[in-house]
């Protein structure tokens, strides 16, 4: 049985696209999302930031934050698809616990 449970998805977008790419990119995350019945609870776009190391030869990436609910087993259907996403350097989706939509603040308290 498949219960929904709570994810939070960190994506770093290769910075050198352009500001109508990266929202073109942020939109197909989360159109992959709804299309396995997901439900975005927030979500925070971080803006552009030197990464620790170089990307493609890219120093730059922007960064997007996304809480969510899904079902567990949609998890690897996604991040297979993200895997090959275009201008997506790195993804990473990690089991959130104690996410409730009345405690979000806590959650999204990242500097953009």
């Amino acid at each position: 049985m498949n219960n929904i449970r709570d994810y939070e998805g960190m994506f770093v977008i290769d910075g050198s696209k352009n500001e109508q790419e990266i929202k073109q990119i942020i939109e197909d995350i989360k159109s992959l999302i709804a299309k396995y019945d997901g439900k975005i609870i927030a979500s925070k776009e971080l803006g552009k930031r030197r990464m620790s190391y170089e990307i493609g030869k890219q120093k730059e990436g922007f960064y997007a934050l996304f809480l969510f609910k899904i079902v567990s087993s949609a998890i690897a259907k996604i991040e297979q698809a993200l895997n090959i996403k275009d201008g997506l350097f790195r993804n990473l989706i990690i089991l959130k616990q104690g996410l409730q939509e009345g405690n979000l603040d806590k959650f999204l308290k990242i500097e953009g």
